[in-house]
């Protein structure tokens, strides 16, 4: 049984890993899939230096030196069918074995999770960004109401999270003064406003960048989530700086695809955020245009 090309790890009902599997198909190539959600439904076996081999009532391949990992979205463990008491070892269990399995197999990856791990903390992409030159917010992590204090002295402050976190997950909205001894609480992120002329969504995929703006409104809040939640009015838009910047901080994060929120303003473009698993297919024309060329670098093809 030969290696398999490309293994996509995604949960079942992922859209993206879906259209991407059938793009792969359709050019005649194979692909398979798996994710923390179905590796116990299927028949794996693996020794130290040699291959994963994978078993289904519908497929089997082996995944090893030859194979490219897409790290998409790994899901979580199935573990309806346990005792309360073997859930939480067996959950572990699974995590840690894929992880291992995976990353023992010598296998390509895009991208690999450690460096997808590292690269997710929002406050490493601005250290990186800022180490490399590229625009950010004036940007302090503190509970201190006297730092706090200074910086909204100098600017408009915005607030902002820097995990999924568990519980409420509050959208980028300004601070008002009398809200600033609230930092007190805990230490959050605070940032300068920066008054943009559009929000830019940009999908780096290798050395080549693929961006999206949607114009800034007056009166709008802040986050274009909370007016526009489907991303439905960003519209294609070249946008050379910012494109450039974007391949230089996914190079610099070790990352070779990524979802990156920037910010259009009359002095340039400023870096918000990378996301390593972020959505795109909610962007006009992406199946398009972003799929054929995440599927030339799963493949191996050059760029057409």
């Amino acid at each position: 049984m030969e290696h398999l090309p490309v293994l996509i790890v995604a949960r079942p009902g992922d859209e993206h890993g879906d259209q991407v599997e059938e793009a792969i198909r359709s050019r005649g190539k194979k692909v398979g899939r798996l994710s923390l959600n179905t590796f116990r439904q299927k028949t794996v076996e693996w020794e130290p230096g040699g291959p994963l081999r994978v078993d289904s009532a519908t497929e089997s391949f082996l995944i090893g030196p030859t194979s490219t990992i897409w790290w998409r979205r790994p899901g979580w463990v199935e573990c309806d069918d346990l005792e309360a008491d073997e859930v939480e070892l067996i959950d572990s269990e699974v995590r840690t074995m894929v992880d291992g399995i995976l990353m023992s197999s010598g296998a390509k990856w895009i991208d690999h999770p450690m460096v997808v791990q590292q690269a997710e903390n929002k406050l490493y992409q601005l250290a990186v960004a800022c180490n490399g030159s590229v625009p950010i917010p004036q940007s302090k992590v503190t509970n201190s109401v006297e730092a706090a204090r200074k910086l909204a002295a100098q600017n408009s402050i915005v607030a902002k999270t820097v995990s999924v976190g568990e519980g409420i997950a509050p959208f980028v909205d300004e601070v008002p003064a009398d809200l600033l001894e609230r930092v007190s609480r805990a230490p959050v992120l605070l940032q300068e406003r920066i008054d943009a002329v559009a929000d830019l969504r940009i999908v780096t995929v290798g050395d080549r960048a693929f961006s999206w703006s949607r114009e800034r409104r007056s009166g709008e809040p802040i986050d274009w989530r909370r007016p526009d939640p489907a991303g439905e009015e960003f519209e294609p838009f070249q946008h050379h700086d910012s494109e450039a910047g974007a391949v230089l901080m996914a190079e610099n994060l070790g990352l070779t695809h990524s979802s990156q929120d920037w910010l259009d303003t009359p002095a340039g473009p400023v870096f918000l955020e990378a996301n390593p698993g972020g959505q795109w297919l909610f962007l006009p024309n992406a199946k398009e245009i972003v799929i054929p060329a995440l599927v030339d670098h799963l493949c191996g093809s050059e760029a057409s």
